[in-house]
């Protein structure tokens, strides 16, 4: 299932920008939010480490989300404040299960 996850990041304009992506049927196994949590916070501590200021955006693409999403996005601001840096979630609007129905 780790292997479904895709998170990259860049440095963009001095801050570190993750983009973070699995499929829909990714969300719902129970052995998800490790590899999701740990690739987010992998990919910030790798990127923050260089001369640029610590602030993240994390930008989701992803039809649909969960609490495992919730606390790996928790998780990864914990550690950039840690670092004294802002987290911007951007694209993180899921669409409504009425619009997954039809």
């Amino acid at each position: 299932m780790a292997g479904d996850i895709i998170i990259e990041a860049v440095i963009h304009n001095g801050a570190v920008e993750i983009t973070a992506s699995y499929p829909e049927f990714a969300i719902i196994d129970a052995g998800f939010d490790e590899p999701f949590r740990r690739g987010l916070l992998e990919n910030y501590e790798a990127n923050a480490q260089r001369d640029v200021n610590r602030d993240c955006i994390l930008s989701i693409k992803a039809k649909v989300a969960g609490s495992q999403v919730v606390k790996g996005i928790f998780e990864l601001y914990k550690v950039v404040r840690a670092h004294s840096g802002i987290l911007i979630c951007a694209n993180y609007g899921v669409v409504p299960l009425s619009e997954t129905n039809s």
